[in-house]
């Protein structure tokens, strides 16, 4: 199993990009990719493979569970684990996705709660 190294951040929300990548570059020493809308991210994945996806839900231009759905269908050959962080309470992905951060997270430990996520993943595989 690799290290992670390199996520892929859906989040339209141009303050929460910052503090993401505050958390993720400066604080856990990753390499992050963002894009603000599904069309980019499906853009992005295409020509990439991001060892971890962190999502949110609410996008200008897609609903995140369709948007889930197709980056699953996307990576079917060579499996990604998504973390979707959200204000929601809940998920109906719950039972499919690797990871579930809330907001308000902790910048902090960011970082440390993807590494987590990614290795049972992969531990689970």
């Amino acid at each position: 199993m690799s290290a992670l190294r390199n996520i892929l951040c859906i989040e339209d929300d141009p303050d929460i990009q910052m503090v993401l990548n505050l958390a993720l570059t400066e604080l856990g020493d990753l390499t992050v990719a963002f894009c603000n809308t599904a069309k980019a991210a499906l853009e992005t994945l295409a020509k990439t493979h991001p060892d971890l996806i962190l999502m949110d839900l609410r996008l200008p231009d897609s609903d995140g569970h369709d948007l889930f759905h197709k980056i699953q269908a996307m990576t079917e050959s060579n499996p990604v684990p998504v973390v979707v962080i959200t204000a929601a309470r809940a998920s109906r992905l719950s039972e499919e996705i690797a990871g579930l951060i809330h907001k308000p997270f902790d910048p902090m430990i960011l970082a440390e709660q993807l590494e987590t996520f990614f290795h049972a993943f992969h531990k689970a595989r």
